[in-house]
């Protein structure tokens, strides 16, 4: 049995964190589950927020993960996390900045999906009266 497990994330934009590491905590419907090698074989859903990673190697120590939950699939010698996104930092404060980076940019994407969408709803209902005034000369 190897003494560490391999960790893939994977989102839609592909794989993101490949690395060995000896413990990772995860945040499942059931509460908090501790992996390490050696772990059965299982599947569970990720509830969003911060997953404990500790690694070996390079750079060993604990750093943390954040998803916007998922699933994860436990295997030998492997957990792979399958989520919409995920971000990678050292500490804690790091993980939080990103975190307020990725709400400030989709708070602007959404404001302006909502104001296209003021637009064309202004647009569809002009056209509508329009033919609606075409239907009944």
């Amino acid at each position: 049995m190897s003494a560490t497990l391999r960790l893939l994330v994977t989102t839609p934009l592909g794989e993101h964190v490949v690395e060995d590491v000896v413990y990772l905590r995860l945040d499942g419907p059931d509460g908090y589950r501790g992996v390490q090698p050696g772990h059965e074989p299982a599947l569970t859903v990720v509830r969003p927020g911060a997953l404990t990673v500790e690694t070996v190697g390079d750079a060993p120590g604990e750093s943390f993960l954040a998803t916007e939950g998922g699933f994860a699939w436990i295997q030998a010698g492997e957990v792979r996390i399958v989520t919409r996104w995920a971000a990678r930092a050292a500490d804690l404060d790091q993980l939080l900045d990103q975190l307020r980076e990725r709400f400030h940019r989709r708070a602007h994407v959404e404001r302006d999906v909502r104001s296209q969408l003021q637009r064309y709803d202004a647009a569809t209902r002009r056209a509508l009266v329009g033919l609606q005034r075409e239907v009944t000369r």
